[in-house]
């Protein structure tokens, strides 16, 4: 199922302070160190709802955040955050997963997985495996959904690939934001760089780090190249300025094609990962509202006894 663009206009002021604060940020050649602090200060100028609790806990063995909205839950999510796999926190992405939490009705819980290129491929994929295992232990039966922004969004899709491969309790719903599924992809990628947010350069840099020499048309790298069948309910959000826009849509295409359920929603006139931007731009609160919508939805459906 395919949702029209988004038509509204976004404002001037996030559009030009994701130009002047993101995009640099991502561009030029900065220690890891140096970036990741620089979006953990961003992260800090956000404005986050008050109405949850935050914890920090381990799953797994893995470091994550727990934020638990205000009022009974049913359910919940594992968020797994963007960044390229090189840099991004839990904290970073608070305003994405604390309004999730609040409109999806569901626990979140967001995962510090490792980064690259300290920890390449396949560390990212084995701490949000233990963590899916440990999450299933952890809620004794209820449901699980999952979710993730641009390579977090990636390595959501893999993780739901090897439950389903590995015969593990299958989540109730994925929902992917601006997903970076294909890290083959650079070459395509030629002639298609007017993201006000996202550079090639950085899809570069960023694929090669995680790989450290693997092969990129791993499955388990890039789910794009892998069987889409036998999946939960998918919903893919994508930005029309987005560099990775064609990805997005072939996957929705392909997945739809293997009969898996699919929601894909295009959003014109916006940039790579825009969910981002929460709190500032009314267009991702919006986009946000209606992936908690799915997801709670979902849930709600994989909650219910059978008749």
């Amino acid at each position: 199922m395919s949702r029209g663009p988004d038509p509204r206009p976004q404002p001037v002021a996030a559009r030009i302070g994701v130009r002047v604060l993101v995009r640099p940020a991502l561009a030029l050649p900065l220690p890891h160190r140096i970036r990741r602090g620089w979006f953990e200060l961003l992260a800090k100028l956000d404005r986050v709802p008050e109405e949850f609790a935050i914890a920090e806990l381990r799953l797994g063995g893995v470091p994550a955040e727990r934020i638990d909205p205000p009022g009974s839950t049913e359910g919940s999510i594992l968020y797994l955050h963007g960044g390229g796999y090189v840099f991004g926190s839990p904290r970073s992405y608070r305003p994405i997963t604390s309004r999730l939490a609040v409109r999806s009705s569901a626990t979140v819980y967001s995962l510090d997985y490792r980064l690259a290129p300290e920890h390449p491929f396949p560390a990212a994929l084995d701490d949000a495996l233990n963590a899916y295992r440990a999450l299933g232990e952890l809620s004794a039966g209820e449901p699980i959904a999952l979710a993730g922004d641009s390579a977090g969004a990636g390595l959501a899709l893999v993780l739901a690939l090897r439950a389903r491969d590995e015969e593990l309790p299958s989540p109730a719903a994925i929902c992917l934001l601006c997903p970076w599924l294909d890290l083959e992809s650079n070459g395509s990628l030629a002639g298609h760089d007017r993201d006000r947010a996202l550079p090639r350069v950085f899809v570069e840099r960023g694929a090669a780090e995680y790989l450290a020499g693997h092969d990129p048309r791993d499955p388990r790298c890039s789910p794009a190249f892998a069987d889409l069948s036998n999946l939960p309910p998918i919903l893919v959000h994508a930005a029309g300025e987005d560099i990775l826009l064609p990805e997005a849509e072939r996957f929705a295409q392909r997945a739809a094609e293997a009969g898996t359920e699919v929601e894909f929603r295009r959003f014109d006139a916006l940039w790579h990962d825009f969910h981002a931007q929460a709190g500032a731009l009314p267009t991702a609160d919006a986009a946000i509202a209606e992936a908690g919508e799915f997801v709670r939805e979902r849930l709600a459906a994989a909650t219910r006894p059978r008749a």
